[in-house]
């Protein structure tokens, strides 16, 4: 298992994006869980809450600001081999609006055979 939690603290005044808006990172927190499945070692899953602070957030970069949102997010990394990792992911908003994310990572380590690194220990 792991966690981890971070904290965000602009330290830049609002810069003009197009007329009218301004933008600026929002000051918050978030908290993250992961933890390996015992039975079946090549999956992973994730949990995350997240908030921000301030009157016009805009957590899914869809142009709507909301007033301090909170926003969970579930995830699941499948993991093959050393070398490939696929993501799975949902957040939801406590407003109702939701995102899915799909992800494809290549894992390559300098100085390791791609022979050797294609295959699980």
């Amino acid at each position: 298992m792991r966690l981890s939690a971070n904290y965000y603290q602009p330290f830049a005044d609002c810069r003009r994006i197009r007329r009218p808006l301004e933008q600026r990172m929002a000051r918050g927190y978030d908290i993250n869980a992961q933890v390996r499945l015992p039975f079946y070692q090549h999956i992973n899953t994730s949990v995350s809450l997240e908030q921000y602070f301030g009157d016009s957030v805009d957590l899914f970069d869809s142009g709507t600001g909301y007033h301090n949102p909170v926003a969970l997010k579930l995830g699941l990394n499948y993991t093959p081999v050393p070398l490939l990792t696929v993501t799975a992911q949902h957040k939801q908003g406590e407003s109702g609006v939701s995102q899915n994310n799909l992800g494809l990572t290549l894992n390559y380590r300098f100085g390791v055979p791609p022979q050797k690194a294609a295959c699980r220990q």
